[in-house]
C-alpha cells in the first residue's frame, strides 16, 4: 500500500529578512492546518544551510536539500 503526502517543494524560507521567525510560526502553523504535511526547503548559501538546519530542529516536518 502506498501512502501519499501533501508536500510543498522548494521553498526558500532560509531569508530571514522576508521570513522572519512571526512570519514563518504563522505561515508553518497554517500550512500544516491546510493538509501540507512536508515542506522541503532549499539553500543557495552557506549562511542559508545553517538557518535551514536550525529551523528543522524547530519544525519536525521540515526537511531540507
Amino acid at each position: 500500500m502506498s501512502e501519499y503526502y501533501i508536500i510543498d517543494f522548494g521553498v526558500n524560507f532560509a531569508n530571514e529578512r522576508r521570513y522572519p521567525n512571526t512570519v514563518l510560526d504563522k505561515l508553518m502553523t497554517d500550512s500544516w492546518n491546510d493538509g501540507v504535511e512536508k515542506v522541503v526547503c532549499i539553500s543557495n548559501s552557506m549562511k542559508e544551510a545553517k538557518r535551514i538546519i536550525t529551523l528543522k530542529q524547530k519544525y519536525e516536518h521540515m526537511h531540507y536539500t
